[in-house]
């Protein structure tokens, strides 16, 4: 993560635009979050602390979501179109109530963290039109691929039905974080062009 938050900045030209620290926070908390991760066998405390860290950094994403938009004419999409909402509220609903006899104290964290991993999916797809189609398909795809890798960390350690689970979570997180980070890069590159490639339907 830290070497993405690099290549992020280096690719980045000045003057670089303020959600671009969002960013960088967000790659921050998730290498905290990749740290506690680590530990987490030892103790639940480090498995919390890595949730905290990652819940933050879903945080710092919705800042970076927010502002690496442009006006194009158009309304937000879930202004338009409210029942996009629905695939993502049956997922996170059919997930949590099929880990919830495993979960046991962790209840409430999980249900707190699902939601907002939920809602940073939805700010990615929120950008629909508002973008590029490749700044737009990279962020989304990155959101969608954390959605999965966080779904098989729970799966993994609450009930271990996750055959090589570390490596499956691993790969589809480091695409991930690599979409997102890429997509939010070609936002700018875009933007910035003078081709008039911020054409959507």
């Amino acid at each position: 993560m830290p070497v993405l938050g690099l290549y992020f900045w280096l690719g980045m030209a000045p003057p670089r635009p303020r959600w671009s620290f969002w960013v960088l926070l967000a790659l921050f908390f998730s290498t905290g979050g990749d740290v506690s991760l680590l530990f987490a066998h030892q103790s639940d405390l480090f498995f919390m602390l890595g949730l905290g860290s990652f819940l933050l950094g879903h945080l710092a994403y919705l800042g970076a979501y927010s502002g690496a938009v442009q006006d194009l004419g158009k309304s937000p999409l879930l202004r338009r179109k409210p029942h996009a909402i629905t695939p993502f509220l049956i997922f996170s609903m059919g997930l949590y109530a099929w880990l919830w006899p495993h979960l046991g104290d962790m209840q409430w964290p999980v249900f707190a963290y699902t939601g907002v991993i939920i809602i940073m999916a939805l700010l990615a797809l929120n950008r629909w039109g508002r973008t590029g189609f490749p700044s737009f398909y990279l962020c989304f795809g990155g959101a969608l691929l954390f959605l999965i890798s966080d779904s098989l960390i729970a799966l993994d350690r609450f009930a271990g039905i996750i055959p090589r689970g570390g490596f499956f979570v691993m790969f589809t997180y480091i695409l991930a974080q690599f979409g997102i980070v890429q997509g939010l890069l070609v936002h700018t590159y875009l933007q910035n062009s003078q081709e008039g490639v911020f054409r959507t339907n």
